[in-house]
């Protein structure tokens, strides 16, 4: 648990695993868990080697300057195991994302999200802040109130951009990747970008 009165942000770094944050208005403080949970990375590793690393694995929490970074800390970089963060956190705050493989969900965040994925599915729903959703191969989709945004930018490198604002579809153009806008009177934006995968936005 790290108090959250001096914070702005919250930038988490991980590898494989699962994210789950959940906003609570008026939080006093970021509160996480993390597990780690060993895993075969081949033919020729082993779960003994892979439950070393995650006994030998340290949680990095670091505050400077308004940012809670956050991390698992090991001595090599091929990691053996999976990560499931489960982190509460004040409706306020940023939260900046970075993960390799794993899938996100973010519930009531009013802050910034900014999420690089390179493999896997974000879900956002009952935000009300700017989104910047950049994921290589996976799924966006996002729920939101459309009176909050001013514009969305949905596009699928490889797949489709699927928009709704209202109860109106909102049509996709392209040959291979679609892509889809809209602008609106909010004062946010919906940025979305996904290589091979779905883009899906609704606002109610």
């Amino acid at each position: 648990t790290v108090p959250a009165a001096d914070l702005d942000s919250v930038q988490l770094d991980a590898g494989v695993g699962d994210i789950e944050i959940i906003a609570v208005d008026g939080a006093a403080n970021v509160a996480l868990e993390v597990q780690l949970k060993p895993r075969r990375g081949g033919f020729f590793s082993s779960l003994k080697k892979a439950q070393l690393e995650v006994d030998e694995a340290e949680l990095r929490m670091d505050v400077s300057k308004g940012v809670l970074r956050l991390e698992i800390e090991t001595d090599g970089n091929d990691r053996h195991f999976e990560e499931k963060w489960t982190i509460s956190l004040p409706s306020r705050l940023d939260f900046n994302l970075d993960l390799g493989v794993g899938d996100v969900s973010v519930h009531g965040l009013s802050g910034e999200i900014t999420a690089d994925l390179g493999v896997g599915d974000f879900l956002a729903k009952n935000g009300a802040g700017n989104l910047n959703i950049d994921i290589g191969v996976g799924e966006a989709t996002v729920e939101a109130a459309a009176a909050d945004y001013g514009s969305v930018d949905g596009s699928g490198g490889v797949g489709d951009a699927e928009l709704t604002v209202l109860g109106r579809r909102i049509s996709s153009s392209g040959f291979v990747g679609k892509s889809a806008e809209w602008t609106g009177d909010g004062a946010h934006s919906i940025e979305i970008s996904v290589g091979v995968g779905d883009a899906k936005v609704t606002l109610e």
